[in-house]
């Protein structure tokens, strides 16, 4: 009885951790125009980037990152 017992609490805790790490964050987008008018939206976390040291752009529908090789940190 007791390993059924075990068995369902680890299930049902398993299922709440991967419910909340697969919960999506819509609110967190950057938009960007694109060159035939259109835009494109950008995950919030391309803001983390240090602005800096990277540079962030859209070349159809892929997401180039250029860095100038320096760490974000002194």
């Amino acid at each position: 009885m007791k390993r059924n017992s075990f068995v369902i609490i680890t299930l049902l805790v398993a299922s709440v951790v991967f419910i909340t790490a697969c919960g999506s964050d819509d609110d967190a987008t950057t938009t960007t125009p694109t060159n035939g008018g259109d835009t494109a939206t950008l995950h919030a976390a391309f803001n983390e980037f240090d602005t800096n040291n990277v540079t962030i752009m859209l070349n159809g529908s892929n997401v180039e990152i250029e860095t100038n090789g320096r760490p974000n940190h002194t």
